[in-house]
This record gives C-alpha cells, sequence and structure tokens, in this order.
C-alpha cells in the first residue's frame, strides 16, 4: 500500500512541475520544443508507472505488455533523436553553410551536433542496458535514468519530493 501512495505522491508532483513549467513556458522561445517532447515525457513516465504497477500487482503477463509498449516508447524517442543529429547534421554539411563568412558562426551549430549524439548515445546505451538486464531493480533504476534524460533534454525541472516536517527536522 505504501508503495501506490509514494507513486500517486511522485504522480502529483510531476503534475504540478508539467503544468508550472507550461505556464511559464508558454512565452519563452523553446515553448514549442517543450510542447512537442512534453507528451513523450509524461507517455513514457507513465508507462513505467503501468508496468511497474502491473509487477507489484503480480500481473506478469500484462508486465510484459507495459514493457513491450515502453521498449517500443524508448525506440520511437531514440528514432526522433536520430533524425534530429541527421537534420543538423546534414545543415552543417550543405554548400551554404561552407562560405567563410558563415564558418566564425558554424560553432553553436557543431556544438549543438555534439550535444545531440552524445545525448544519442547515452539513450541507447540506456535502452540496451535495459534490454540485457533482467534484474526488476535495476530496470526500474535505468528507466529513471531515461526519463530523466529526457527531462533534461527539454528543460524540464528536476522533480523534488515533498519531506516530511518531522524528518527534515531530525536531519538539522
Amino acid at each position: 500500500m505504501k508503495s501506490r501512495s509514494w507513486f500517486a505522491v511522485i504522480a502529483l508532483v510531476a503534475g504540478v512541475a508539467t503544468l508550472s513549467v507550461a505556464d511559464t513556458s508558454k512565452s519563452g522561445p523553446d515553448s514549442s520544443q517543450c510542447k512537442a517532447v512534453n507528451p513523450m515525457v509524461d507517455s513514457i513516465n507513465l508507462a513505467v508507472d503501468q508496468w511497474y504497477d502491473a509487477i507489484l500487482s503480480g500481473d506478469d503477463g500484462q508486465a510484459h505488455r507495459c514493457e513491450k509498449q515502453l521498449l517500443k516508447s524508448l525506440k520511437a524517442d531514440i528514432s526522433r533523436s536520430q533524425e534530429q543529429v541527421h537534420k543538423l547534421s546534414s545543415q552543417l554539411s550543405s554548400p551554404e553553410t561552407k562560405s567563410p563568412v558563415v564558418d566564425s558562426s558554424l560553432n553553436p551549430l557543431k556544438d549543438s551536433l555534439e550535444q545531440l549524439k552524445t545525448l544519442l548515445t547515452t539513450k541507447q546505451m540506456l535502452v540496451d542496458a535495459i534490454t540485457r538486464t533482467d534484474a526488476l531493480s535495476n530496470k526500474y533504476r535505468l528507466l529513471g535514468d531515461y526519463v530523466g534524460l529526457l527531462r533534461r533534454e527539454v528543460g524540464l525541472p528536476k522533480l523534488k519530493l515533498a519531506v516530511d516536517k518531522k524528518t527534515e527536522a531530525d536531519k538539522n
């Protein structure tokens, strides 16, 4: 019972954080990117919760179906990232960007391309590790790492969990 209430608290905090970010990002320049990727973060987060809930309830068939759908979503996200890398690398290799006048402004594009490649490699490593491991706790941790990576990619803040005042006072 405690784990279900724990997930309810996490879902509530995630929802509030997403809503507050959505409200503040409407006026920002990257609001279109956040609107496009937030559903991906939310859907993967929900799929992880459903998978874990099926495991806790002992429904192996449902857990397997959820895990399959989850891996499908992760691979779709990796495909989207591969398309972004390909698009940016083709943009950098186009004849217009090779002129000497534009060379000084290419550094931000090259940096962005390198960051996207690093992000893509990390995502692929995480998915490979998720598919290789049989340990439930390891899969759950790796899925959490993937969701955290997606949150950083779109600029969402880290989740902060509410703590009990008594526990917080004991730490001081």
